[in-house]
């Protein structure tokens, strides 16, 4: 994809991806190349090497055969009600600001109708292009228990910190997905039907609502993808309305820390208590499923006091580490050329779309 930084300029910006020969992920690249010549002016990428000549040279191969640069054509902007930012301004309007006042600008640009637009728009997950980009660059419920893990250790460590794996945790580098994986997503939607048969058996009458992208106004550097919200209608449990977490693991066990099965992994219970704690709901239902046979459900409720300490702590950890680091990122582009409009369509997501 490439974006022109002026209508009669010379210079064209790319943004494409490298697959690195050993890992089942993907590295994203950016290119600042002549229209007329192809030569790369500039480059980065988001692997460990950061400007890696190899990489460079990888994505200008994969530009040429397209019967050169001049005649490659600008991707059609993606309709939608909230428009995207484009990102530059955050650097060149916002790169001022410390960390702490880039969150205060942040929840006073979000507004409650921004929120519930964007959670609408993305109710398809992960078949929808508006979720994986609204998702990156922020801390989403399910790397919640690996960035808090990191937050703990960083100050434990020596300076300089290696960020670069959390950069790619939040960047939500890694498409990977092992067949474990697939084969869980693949029987969500089975699930989810048993679940409901479960509460039919037991007298109960419910509908599962699926769920876009809900960012937190508190703090609109986390968000949530809740599997579903559990809403009663019987009368024993009218208006109660709960979260639905589901599991589709090869081997049951694999989802609790104990031979009861009573309590989910540290990994689930974090996940569960963010995704309440953003869309206040104070139970969540664990549902784990591996066949209609064999399921397992477990009640959590909801530990306000965890949800604060985890609040707290991702705030730290994007004032004090992820916004330099993020920032770092790009900065080396944005000094040289001021007017990237292709900005509004890379992964650093990073700020309200509405700004």
């Amino acid at each position: 994809m490439y974006n022109d930084l002026s209508r009669d300029g010379d210079t064209r910006v790319f943004r494409g991806i490298c697959l690195p020969s050993m890992k089942g992920g993907y590295y994203v690249v950016h290119a600042v190349a002549s229209k007329s010549t192809g030569a790369v002016a500039e480059a980065h990428c988001l692997c460990p090497a950061g400007p890696a000549v190899q990489h460079k040279g990888n994505l200008r191969v994969q530009i040429c055969p397209a019967d050169g640069l001049c005649h490659l054509k600008v991707a059609a902007p993606e309709s939608f009600n909230v428009p995207a930012l484009a990102l530059v301004d955050l650097v060149k309007s916002h790169g001022h600001l410390t960390g702490e006042e880039l969150l205060v600008c942040l929840q006073d640009t979000y507004t409650e109708a921004d929120i519930s637009e964007i959670e609408r728009l993305t109710r398809l997950q992960s078949n929808s292009p508006l979720w994986m980009r609204y998702r990156q660059g922020m801390v989403t419920a399910s790397i919640a228990r690996a960035c808090l893990t990191r937050t703990k250790n960083l100050d434990k460590e020596p300076r300089p910190h290696n960020l670069r794996g959390v950069v790619n945790l939040v960047l939500h580098a890694s498409t990977f997905k092992s067949a474990a994986m697939k084969e869980g997503m693949q029987k969500e939607s089975e699930a989810k039907k048993a679940y409901v048969l479960m509460l039919q058996e037991k007298g109960h009458s419910a509908a599962i609502e699926d769920c876009g992208l809900t960012i937190c106004k508190e703090l609109p550097i986390l968000g949530a993808s809740p599997d579903g919200v559990v809403k009663f209608s019987c009368e024993c449990c009218k208006q109660t309305v709960r979260l639905l977490e589901v599991k589709c693991p090869q081997q049951t066990k694999n989802s609790f820390r104990d031979a009861d099965m009573r309590l989910p992994k540290p990994v689930y219970e974090t996940q569960m208590n963010v995704i309440m704690g953003i869309l206040h709901i104070s139970k969540c239902d664990f549902f784990v499923y591996r066949s209609k046979e064999e399921t397992v459900t477990v009640t959590t409720e909801f530990d306000a006091e965890s949800f604060n300490d985890y609040v707290n702590s991702m705030r730290y950890l994007f004032s004090e580490y992820l916004y330099p680091a993020l920032k770092s990122e790009f900065i080396w582009l944005a000094q040289q050329y001021t007017c990237l409009s292709y900005l509004s369509r890379t992964p650093y997501q990073l700020v309200s779309p509405t700004m």
